[in-house]
């Protein structure tokens, strides 16, 4: 039987997600309640996830990264925003299995943002990494075939004051699906940015902003094998990590578990399905020009890039 988990952030028509644009090219919103329309399957969104995602292919490339993959299930709801359309059914707070986090790398993602966004959010002009939600999960799909529950309430515009865009949206969207207040809900997301393997992998990735890590070791570094997925658009440049975990007492979030196969085989981890060894960051300020000399390295077709290949170049100043 195929499990599929999608990860979806898609924002309404009237409140986009302040944090959604990091292809550039996500899914159109939805109106509210009486006038949902069907989501469109954009390319940087949810839906069919990249192809190639047969249960072998996937093995084998996880496997050439060194990374283990639970079971086999393959999903073609993949993560980021959107994927399926809106469910009818409507769920009260608390119904849902477990917690996907998704952090995005702010210099990639301030490179394809529109508008003031990264002004907004304050991380623009900064070499880190950014949260971009906390999302109840289901493990299998509803009689809709929805992975996840989305607006189960409405909170007043008074619970929600104070929140920045992102928060309000994030919210509004999946946090009244948890049995947490506003204020609950921001503390837990800024608790698990605080936890160990994801201060870890900060570290990490910003003891190397001006280049790039192994995939493997980042993978490691936030838990391990099947804790982590990995986001990155085609040329191996890294867009967000999504982490798993377990729903704990009042919906807080507690103990770091493994994600569930799908999610690992979804567009949430296209690092291991791009086959890229290697994953390219970069700084804030300077979106990077990568070469096909550069791709080859990071997909490990070359060990070293020859002296004569110039390295990806600064093309945008911000």
């Amino acid at each position: 039987t195929r499990v599929r988990v999608s990860v979806a952030c898609s924002p309404t028509s009237d409140e986009r997600d302040p944090m959604e644009g990091g292809s550039g090219r996500g899914h159109k919103g939805r109106t509210r309640k009486g006038s949902r329309k069907k989501e469109k399957r954009g390319k940087g969104g949810g839906g069919k996830g990249p192809k190639g995602n047969a249960a072998t292919g996937f093995g084998a490339k996880a496997a050439a990264l060194g990374v283990s993959v639970l079971g086999s299930a393959v999903g073609n709801g993949g993560g980021g925003h959107g994927g399926d359309s809106a469910s009818s059914t409507q769920y009260p707070p608390g119904v849902f299995d477990f917690y996907a986090f998704a952090q995005s790398w702010s210099p990639t993602f301030c490179c394809t943002a529109t508008g003031s966004v990264c002004k907004r959010e304050k991380i623009e002009g900064k070499t880190d990494v950014s949260i971009h939600g906390l999302w109840p999960q289901f493990f299998k799909p509803d009689s809709n075939g929805k992975m996840w529950p989305e607006y189960c309430t409405s909170p007043s515009k008074d619970a929600v004051a104070g929140m920045s865009g992102r928060q309000r949206h994030e919210y509004k969207k999946h946090g009244t699906c948890t049995r947490l207040s506003p204020k609950g809900y921001v503390e837990q997301e800024a608790h698990l940015v605080n936890a160990a393997p994801l201060q870890s992998a900060r570290q990490y990735l910003l003891q190397n902003s001006k280049g790039s890590v192994e995939t493997a070791t980042l993978i490691r570094t936030l838990g391990g094998p099947n804790l982590a997925a990995i986001k990155v658009d085609r040329k191996c440049q890294l867009t967000e990590m999504t982490t798993c975990w377990a729903k704990g007492p009042g919906d807080r979030v507690a103990s770091q578990v493994e994600c569930p196969p799908a999610l690992l085989a979804s567009e949430r981890n296209t690092a291991v399905q791009y086959g890229c060894v290697r994953v390219l960051l970069g700084e804030a300020g300077a979106c990077m020009r990568v070469t096909d000399q550069m791709l080859k390295f990071l997909k490990g077709r070359i060990e070293q890039l020859p002296p004569t290949v110039p390295q990806p170049q600064t093309v945008l100043d911000r």
